[in-house]
């Protein structure tokens, strides 16, 4: 698991999924699916597209799964089969990468057969290994003085958080690939930031179904003869994506003080990622 750190400012990932009920229904022969491709060659955003837009139109027919040996990641490798031509409406780089606007022929038809196919004929159920919920965070944390604190910080959070989610049932994982794309919004204001992930997530990662966004800040108050004092202010939003429902909005503020503006910040932090950790499992939890 690979941390990815920015230079004032960074991206920690988590996410959390509601696994929902299979719906394989009777659909169109064809579809146009719009997405963003991406990758070092045009060749390869191609590829890129056709499985991003593979991804899209299964989740809509069964339950959206990370698991690389899961059905929902098996049938969508398999793009191939029912993707077709591509509409390339616009050509960008960013980050080195290729990116490529564009839409996306699926036969939806084709891929509702090959679902059908992997299905347990006594009952419908989908033919597919049990297990529960899925958590992804996007929070990125501002204040740090260096990238070697802001990795310090992004571990901290992370670790704490991974442990609360699999104590709660959750399973926690992390993709590098998320990490990348999703740098290009790291700088950009909060609302700005909040809203661009959003619409990305719900455009390439249909199998993210709840996605909590937010940010952490930090910023030092002084010190006297006791230590010194750190403020930490946290706006999460929790998301069901495909839904578009709030499950849970976080606006907090904290307070530490420590021997030094490094201890209290490890200190503050800690406060911050038990308390949030427990708050997100809990809420997720009831809505259940």
């Amino acid at each position: 698991m690979r941390a990815f750190v920015a230079v004032a400012a960074l991206i920690l990932m988590l996410s959390a999924v509601v696994t929902y009920p299979p719906e394989v229904n009777a659909a169109a022969a064809s579809i146009s699916v719009n997405v963003c491709g991406e990758a070092t060659d045009e060749a390869k955003a191609m590829e890129d597209a056709r499985f991003k837009a593979a991804k899209k139109t299964l989740a809509k027919i069964m339950a959206p799964r990370r698991e690389a040996n899961s059905l929902f990641q098996k049938i969508a490798r398999d793009y191939a089969s029912y993707t077709g031509k591509i509409d390339v409406k616009q050509k960008q780089e960013s980050n080195g990468k290729i990116q490529l606007i564009c839409a996306v022929a699926v036969d939806q038809q084709k891929l509702l057969e090959i679902v059908n196919q992997m299905t347990d004929a006594r009952d419908g159920a989908i033919v597919d290994s049990a297990g529960g919920n899925t958590a992804f965070f996007f929070v990125r944390v501002k204040g740090a003085a260096d990238d070697t604190l802001a990795k310090k910080y992004e571990q901290k959070l992370l670790t704490v958080c991974n442990d609360r989610f699999q104590r709660m049932g959750f399973m926690t994982d992390v993709e590098d690939e998320i990490f990348v794309t999703l740098n290009q919004y790291k700088s950009m204001p909060y609302d700005a930031f909040c809203r661009q992930m959003t619409q990305k997530i719900r455009q390439d990662y249909p199998e993210i179904v709840v996605a909590v966004i937010g940010e952490v800040t930090l910023s030092p108050i002084g010190n006297d003869d006791t230590g010194y004092t750190v403020n930490g202010d946290i706006l999460l939003t929790a998301l069901d994506v495909p839904r578009n429902n709030i499950v849970i909005n976080l606006n907090e503020a904290y307070r530490a003080k420590g021997d030094t503006t490094v201890d209290a910040n490890d200190k503050i932090l800690a406060k911050i990622a038990v308390n949030t950790a427990e708050t997100l499992t809990d809420k997720i939890l009831s809505k259940r």
